[in-house]
């Protein structure tokens, strides 16, 4: 696998969660710093559509977010001690509106890299924002454009999507958490 992109699965029984408004959701996107903004309190509720699926995983995705849990969390930032990530607290509401849990953060990689080939991708602008991609008939990276040292980053134009290396994806996946997966990012048209 070449360059992965981050989604997430749903186990049996795990919940799925409702996107929930987050604050300056462009400036996520395009890799800004929002830590020193970032308010209290923001939440995700378990979605009432599988009222029986209870279970937290270590990993969702939410909309343009990646949550992790606590866990996930404390592994990233072993495994990725020279890369600037933020992990903006977050807390998951289950079906009664109680705090199912307060510790999981939304992940967000500061490193941008301008790897995507619009050309070859045969991109689609986002109509509102000229400057997004909303899909592509088949994504291209150029490789060469990452920096070696750089294991997680967001795609210029696509900065709703995290991408990392394929050893960091085996390495997450090798260590048990539930909800993860990754997907070549080869080939991506959008919809994962």
């Amino acid at each position: 696998m070449t360059t992965a992109i981050w989604l997430s699965s749903v186990p049996p029984g795990h919940c799925t969660l409702n996107p929930t408004r987050v604050p300056k959701p462009r400036d996520l996107n395009n890799g800004l710093s929002v830590a020193s903004t970032f308010p209290s309190g923001v939440s995700y509720r378990m979605s009432d559509r599988f009222p029986d699926d209870l279970l937290l995983s270590d990993n969702f995705k939410v909309a343009a977010q990646v949550l992790v849990s606590e866990p996930l969390q404390l592994r990233l930032v072993s495994a990725l001690p020279e890369h600037r990530l933020e992990f903006l607290p977050v807390s998951i509401i289950n079906h009664k509106g109680r705090v199912a849990s307060d510790r999981y953060f939304i992940l967000h990689p500061l490193d941008v890299v301008d790897c995507i080939d619009i050309k070859k991708s045969k991109v689609s602008w986002n109509p509102l924002n000229k400057t997004e991609v909303m899909s592509s008939k088949g994504l291209v990276i150029d490789e060469n454009a990452v920096p070696e040292n750089l294991r997680m980053f967001r795609p210029r134009h696509w900065g709703g999507y995290i991408m990392l290396r394929p050893s960091l994806a085996d390495e997450l996946g090798e260590a048990g958490f539930s909800g993860l997966r990754f997907i070549p990012a080869t080939g991506f048209t959008g919809i994962g």
